[in-house]
């Protein structure tokens, strides 16, 4: 199964994939930024036959695994053929406490966003993760729609990634 952890930037994208690599989900090895969660492999602009070939290695090495990229939109489809079994994960947060906090700028951003997923995921399966739900309401949510089977350490990590001295929002 691969998971695409996808939505607007500020939208809670590296949050659900932290989440996820605390759930025991293969989320990268190299990352772009701290905190950002993106696997350098996959922060791209567009498409490129060495990201498929990353895509297929990951396939043979990991039953089960997944990224997140706050732009995928604009090269996503490229690279839907060669994804197993995939669910999306969409991260929404309110888009005028996104502009509160970010500016006006992003509100564009949340819109072309918003639109493209909003189509694509008509025929497909997916889950939607609120930015304002709790961490524990995420976790069963996440767990329940990819079928995760976490154990009691990697549960307890993950509730943990979202305290605010020590985990996700320490970093960002």
């Amino acid at each position: 199964m691969n998971i695409v952890v996808a939505g607007p930037m500020h939208s809670g994208t590296s949050l659900v994939a932290g989440t996820l690599r605390h759930l025991g989900v293969f989320m990268g090895d190299t990352f772009k930024d701290v905190g950002t969660h993106e696997d350098t492999l996959f922060a791209v602009h567009e498409y490129s036959p060495e990201l498929v070939a990353y895509i297929q290695q990951r396939n043979r090495d990991h039953a089960t695994w997944g990224f997140k990229w706050p732009m995928l939109r604009n090269w996503f489809k490229s690279i839907e053929p060669f994804l197993l079994d995939p669910k999306y994960v969409y991260c929404h947060r309110d888009p005028y406490k996104k502009i509160a906090k970010y500016g006006n700028g992003c509100f564009a951003a949340y819109l072309a966003e918003s639109s493209f997923w909003g189509t694509f995921f008509q025929k497909r399966e997916f889950l939607v993760i609120d930015f304002d739900m709790l961490q524990q309401e995420r976790i069963d949510a996440l767990v329940d729609f990819l079928q995760l089977t976490p154990s009691s350490s990697q549960l307890e990590k993950a509730l943990e990634f979202y305290n605010t001295e020590r985990g996700y929002n320490a970093v960002c």
